[in-house]
C-alpha cells in the first residue's frame, strides 16, 4: 500500500550506533532491522531468530552433508489497529485540504482513535512512498517540508478553540459554573482595564451564552471569564487527566507536548501573568499538544 507510510516504516541494515543494542539480542551483525514506524516499534516481535546449518565439503567445494545445528525460528506476527478505509480516506482528505492551502510546505495530520485508545488512522502530509522512496530517500530528507516527518505524534500544535471544551468541562466539574449560567459577551472582556481587554472572534459580541451556546459559538469571551475564574492550576490537572501534554503509550516515536502554565513559563524562561490564564483557557499561550492527543481527548467527549 502507498497509505501509512509513516506508521508502517520501513527496515534497514543495523548501524554503529544500534549494534550493541542488537548485538546484546544476538543479532548477527548483517541483520536486516527495523528503523522507523511500527517495523522499529515490534522489532523484537517480528524478528524471530536466525537458524545455524553446519554444511560439510569436499576439496573440490561440494556439499556433502548439511543439518541444521539451529533451527530458525520465524518472529511473531503484529496486528495493527488500523482501518486502512478510513485511513485512505483520511490521508485523501488532507492531500486535497494542503492542495488548497497558500503554503502547503508546513504540513497537517490527523487522527482517529476508538474508545479504547485504539489508533484507527494516523495520517500525516506530506507523505512518502514507501515502495519507492528509498531511491528519493536524499531529496526526501531534505526537503524543507520535511515529509519523513510523522506529524501525527511528533508534530505538536497549538490547539485553539478546540481546548475549549476541556475549559468548560473543569469550570463544571469544579462547580465555577453551572450549565444554566449565562455569561455577556459584547464582543471585548472587560474585566481588565484597558489596553489588556482582549476581543472575541466575533467583534459584535454573541449576547449572553450558557456553556453549551458557548461552545457552539466558540465565545471566546465566555471562556476567557470561565478560565479566570477556574484557574490555572485546575485548567492544568483537568488538561493532564485527559492524557494532554502527557506521552499517550502508542508504539511509535512520539513527543509530550506541553501544557501552559507557570512552570511551562518558567521552562521557556518567560514571565507568568495571572492574565494569561484567559488565553490558555482558548487553547493558545504555551498550549501544544500531538494531534494524537487531541484526538485521544475528543474521543470520550464525542462518545459520551
Amino acid at each position: 500500500t502507498s497509505y501509512a507510510a509513516h506508521v508502517l516504516g520501513y527496515t534497514g541494515p543495523i548501524t554503529p550506533d544500534t549494534w550493541n543494542r542488537y548485538k546484546d539480542l544476538g543479532y548477527p551483525m548483517n541483520a536486516t532491522v527495523g528503523i522507523d514506524g511500527v517495523e522499529l516499534a515490534f522489532e523484537e516481535y517480528l524478528h524471530g531468530v536466525s537458524g545455524t546449518r553446519r554444511i560439510e565439503k569436499d576439496a573440490n567445494s561440494n556439499v556433502v552433508s548439511q543439518e541444521w545445528s539451529q533451527l530458525p525460528e520465524p518472529g511473531d506476527n503484529v496486528i495493527l489497529t488500523l482501518d486502512m478505509a478510513l485511513q485512505a480516506t483520511t490521508e485523501d482528505l488532507l492531500a486535497q485540504y494542503a492542495a488548497r492551502q497558500e503554503d502547503p510546505t508546513k504540513g497537517m495530520a490527523a487522527a482517529v482513535v476508538d474508545m479504547s485508545g485504539g489508533v484507527l488512522a494516523l495520517a500525516s502530509y506530506p507523505t512518502f512512498d514507501l515502495p519507492s522512496f528509498r531511491e528519493n530517500f536524499n531529496e526526501l530528507q531534505n526537503d524543507e517540508s520535511k515529509p519523513l516527518l510523522n506529524r501525527a505524534t511528533k508534530g505538536v500544535y497549538a490547539p485553539g478553540s478546540t481546548f475549549k471544551m476541556l475549559t468548560a468541562i473543569a469550570a463544571l466539574d469544579t462547580g465555577t459554573i453551572t450549565t444554566r449560567e449565562r455569561i455577556p459577551c459584547t464582543g471585548t472582556y472587560t474585566y481588565y482595564p484597558p489596553p489588556d481587554q482582549p476581543n472575541c472572534w466575533n467583534r459584535s459580541g454573541h449576547g449572553l451564552d450558557n456553556v453549551t451556546q458557548a461552545i457552539t459559538d466558540s465565545c471566546n469571551v465566555f471562556f476567557y471569564d470561565v478560565g479566570r475564574r477556574t484557574g490555572i492550576a485546575k485548567l492544568r490537572e483537568y488538561a493532564q487527566k485527559f492524557g494532554l501534554g502527557e506521552y499517550t503509550g502508542v508504539e511509535l516515536a512520539e513527543e509530550k507536548g506541553q501544557v501552559s502554565g507557570p512552570e511551562t513559563s518558567a521552562f521557556f524562561d518567560q514571565p507568568w501573568y495571572e492574565g494569561l490564564t484567559m488565553f490558555a483557557a482558548i487553547g493558545q499561550d504555551n498550549n501544544m499538544f500531538t494531534p494524537l492527543q487531541l484526538a485521544n481527548y475528543v474521543a470520550p467527549l464525542v462518545n459520551g
